[in-house]
């Protein structure tokens, strides 16, 4: 039997991920099974199965090649080469969570919303799911650099938090998790509604940033 190529492997694996990703633009992430994936993409049970196991695997699949070119670690690495104030570094990083959020679509926000709702409905799955995803959520990435920055800085005596540094981490968490859910049930909708809708993130993170600089004692604009 002659050798298959990768290039061939990762073509019938990108068509079958492309499948898919139409199959969960239409129905719940949590309610498709592998039979919608076998109609849709048009091969044998067989040949789904050869290269991907399970529907898990999919959605892990389809969501690390959505995030395979994101660059946000990148992106806030450089804002710390900059020589910015530590309340500058703040605002730029979450102003850059924030242009992260206006790029990523209207469908794939469906998609990552519906996944929520799996990780509740279904925690062992949403679990292995979890494990397997090559890049973090980005409300966590937002979240540890910006823990990290503050602590440093605290300590260093730049910052004099006005509240407890506790409450202001929570503070932080519960309000990147808040905007984000929120986003991605807006563009959800935005799926479904032909409206012409409004929704301002870029000015929510900079609420969210001059409010975390008042909390750390920072000087504002």
């Amino acid at each position: 039997m002659p050798k298959v190529s990768e290039e061939y492997i990762d073509a019938k694996k990108n068509e079958i991920l492309d499948a898919a990703f139409e199959v969960f633009t239409k129905k719940p992430v949590f309610a498709v099974t592998m039979q919608d994936i076998i109609d849709n993409v048009g091969f044998s049970q067989g040949a789904i199965y050869r290269y991907y196991k399970d529907i898990d695997d999919i959605i892990i699949a389809v969501h690390n090649r959505a995030f395979a070119n994101i660059d946000y670690k990148d992106r806030l690495k450089a804002i710390l080469k900059q020589e910015l104030e530590p309340e500058q570094v703040i605002r730029q990083a979450f102003l850059c969570f924030a242009k992260y959020v206006q790029e990523s679509s209207n469908l794939f926000s469906k998609i990552r919303f519906e996944l929520l709702m799996l990780y509740e409905a279904y925690p062992k799955r949403g679990q292995k799911i979890q494990e397997n995803l090559k890049v973090k959520e980005s409300n966590n990435l937002a979240l540890e650099f910006a823990v990290d920055y503050a602590i440093k800085y605290i300590e260093s005596g730049y910052f004099k938090p006005t509240i407890p540094v506790e409450k202001i981490l929570s503070f932080i968490s519960v309000n990147l998790d808040g905007i984000l859910y929120n986003d991605m049930r807006f563009k959800s909708s935005a799926v479904t509604d032909q409206t012409q809708l409004t929704h301002d993130v870029v000015g929510l993170f900079e609420i969210l940033s001059d409010t975390v600089i008042s909390m750390l004692g920072g000087k504002m604009k």
